[in-house]
């Protein structure tokens, strides 16, 4: 914490030319601004979810999360997620929870310790029972022991989607053709495709105000290889999984 200097409560930095958890070293961004470096041992507030998720802060990760995605791929449940950068991160507790409240523990992922190099990691859960919902986060360990939680990722059957959605051909080649359909008329979706590195492919905004929504979309340029398919609505984020041959 920064301290007041009129009380005696708090920390109090000083300046110096290796950032430490009591010493801060000054930065310029540009030509105008100024930055400061210190180290945070620890973050306050916030709360992990019920189960192996408690006492993880919700504070952002510390490390430069750039995805995130959980999907089925048939007999199991696929989560991938890939970094920019990482600080002290040891590595990745897997939760899972059927109710989303109450989570355990099911997996764990080596970390990079600290890298400044684009890291990809995966994670499949075999474990999985048919037409069942699935909940999915990450906790990222310091090395310190202090965990983070990452956002929640849901894995459900077609049956509990507000938004049905058809996708042909799959996998594909020279276009592909995606129909969205909803009881709710006012829902609406984004729709993303990102190759597997999380680069955006598309991005569209769909109105489902006459129940159905057809997007065609020609990818003869696409190189061949594994694609995801986002579809966020205000209630649910679903992935599926699309193959370019």
């Amino acid at each position: 914490a920064f301290a007041n200097p009129h009380t005696v409560n708090g920390i109090i930095l000083v300046n110096g030319a290796t950032p430490t958890d009591s010493i801060w070293k000054n930065g310029t961004q540009g030509t105008s601004d100024h930055s400061a470096e210190f180290l945070v041992s620890s973050f306050s507030g916030g709360g992990g979810g019920g189960g192996g998720g408690g006492g993880a802060g919700s504070a952002p990760l510390p490390v430069t999360l750039l995805n995130f995605i959980a999907y089925n791929n048939g007999t199991l449940n696929r989560l991938q997620w890939n970094t920019a950068s990482e600080f002290n991160n040891t590595g990745f507790d897997i939760m899972r929870s059927t109710d989303g409240v109450n989570y355990s523990k099911i997996g764990w992922i080596e970390g990079g310790i600290n890298s400044t190099q684009l890291r990809n990691y995966i994670y499949d859960d075999k474990n999985i029972s048919p037409n069942t919902k699935y909940y999915y986060h990450l906790i990222q360990i310091d090395i310190n022991g202090s965990g983070t939680n990452s956002e929640t990722r849901v894995i459900a059957p077609s049956t509990d989607l507000s938004v049905h959605t058809s996708v042909f051909p799959n996998p594909f080649n020279s276009e592909l053709n995606i129909i969205l359909s909803s009881n709710n008329i006012s829902e609406n979706t984004m729709v993303e495709i990102t190759d597997i590195c999380g680069r955006i492919i598309y991005n569209e905004k769909v109105s489902l105000k006459n129940g159905t929504a057809y997007i065609n979309m020609p990818t003869a340029h696409l190189a061949a290889g594994i694609y995801l398919l986002t579809l966020t609505t205000n209630h649910e984020v679903q992935t599926l999984k699309l193959v370019k041959e």
